[in-house]
């Protein structure tokens, strides 16, 4: 009996385990895909663990659960002085993710440091296969259509907004640059190819922020290579010889997306009409929202509201009409829940990193640090995408730091 009772348990926990790469590989396809699968891993992960079990590793990991969990514990408690009840429910469904993931992840020990390898390498594939099917449909538009626009920006990014599939297109190249990292002085020719693969996914994706991001990934694994490691010649050698590859494949790509989202950043930046230049306009209406209730912010429910009668007093034409966010988390949580509210913001997201630089697994740092430049320019956690990456994220590399 305690022999089935044992068999039975760990073919659950095998069954949660295909689930949870199944919810890992389609996380930058089609965002109705998500929740039902994100369910399905909750029921399975449920069945896991006795009562018992699952209280232990409460016990265990308590204060990180309630510190990822803290932003949504205030929207909670912010419904309590909003006068816009409906969008503050609304918030709490959209921000379920914070909650949700890592009290499941982090109670059970399906997931753990055993079994994220190969859980990051599903990620990969996940992320490749999404870019490779795009550039299909893409090729075929361009055969169809003549025109080569359909190779960038939203038009390429068939599942996601170009913004969000960039910040999962460089969460995948960091997880290939640190297996190149680990694999000593060894050439895995695979791991070269998904650098290549990824790096040609940003750049044609031309989200400024995912630029950036990833000229500084490419940057840290040079440095990387290079000063700590000198005796990895071979790795050296390769990740050169793919960059220079890669950077040869794009001169051409560069000269029909020069004239557009790259070289016209100076114009839009002076134009409260266009998308940067109205974020900037946008921010500075922020500050003199947020001095009005610096401490707890207007609560979720009545940010937006603020914001949106803000910007129509501003004369802000782009965001009244497009009904924008701030496009910045950082503000966001700022006018939502104040200080407090970014507190609880930034504290899960540095804390870790007291852990990081002890060891020397630094997947944590580039993952926190392409979430935390997506922060500054996209309100990333006030979207179903954005929520579910970083709680799946967060919750999945809380095991390259602690155990």
């Amino acid at each position: 009996m305690n022999l089935s009772r044992f068999t039975n348990k760990v073919s659950a926990k095998r069954v949660n385990l295909y689930v949870a790469h199944i919810l890992l590989f389609i996380l930058p396809f089609e965002p109705k895909l998500v929740p039902p699968v994100l369910m399905l891993f909750i029921i399975t992960n449920l069945a896991c663990h006795s009562w018992t079990e699952r209280v232990f590793y409460f016990k265990k990991r308590w204060k990180y659960i309630l510190m990822f969990s803290s932003l949504y514990i205030l929207n909670i408690i912010g419904l309590l002085y909003t006068d816009n009840m409906p969008a503050g429910l609304f918030q709490l469904e959209v921000q379920l993710s914070l909650l949700i993931i890592p009290l499941t992840v982090l109670t059970s020990n399906v997931i753990n440091k055993f079994t994220l390898p190969e859980l990051l390498k599903t990620y990969v594939v996940g992320v490749i296969i999404a870019f490779v099917l795009c550039m299909i449909y893409a090729t075929v538009a361009f055969i169809k259509h003549g025109d080569s626009s359909v190779f960038y920006y939203t038009h390429l990014s068939y599942f996601l907004h170009p913004g969000y599939f960039a910040m999962y297109a460089n969460m995948a190249l960091s997880i290939i640059l640190i297996y190149i990292f680990h694999s000593k002085d060894k050439v895995k020719w695979r791991y070269y190819v998904a650098l290549s693969l990824l790096i040609i996914c940003v750049f044609q994706l031309s989200s400024r922020t995912g630029l950036i991001v990833l000229a500084f990934l490419l940057f840290y694994g040079v440095l990387s290579l290079v000063l700590p490691r000198i005796r990895w010649r071979n790795q050296f050698r390769t990740y050169m010889f793919a960059i220079l590859i890669t950077a040869a494949g794009l001169t051409v790509s560069y000269q029909f997306i020069k004239s557009t989202r790259v070289s016209d950043v100076g114009k839009e930046l002076t134009s409260s009409s266009s998308s940067a230049g109205s974020r900037l306009a946008m921010w500075k209406s922020s500050y003199e929202v947020f001095k009005e209730h610096p401490i707890a912010g207007y609560g979720a429910g009545d940010a937006k509201d603020v914001m949106q009668a803000k910007f129509r007093e501003d004369r802000l034409a782009y965001a009244v009409v497009k009904n924008l966010n701030v496009h910045d988390e950082y503000i966001q949580v700022l006018i939502s829940y104040g200080i407090i509210g970014f507190i609880a913001l930034i504290l899960p997201m540095v804390y870790p990193l007291k852990f990081v630089f002890k060891g020397t697994n630094f997947l944590y740092l580039l993952f926190i640090g392409n979430v935390g430049f997506n922060f500054l320019t996209e309100s990333v956690l006030e979207t179903q995408a954005g929520n579910v990456f970083y709680g799946v994220m967060w919750s999945l590399l809380y095991f390259t730091w602690k155990d």
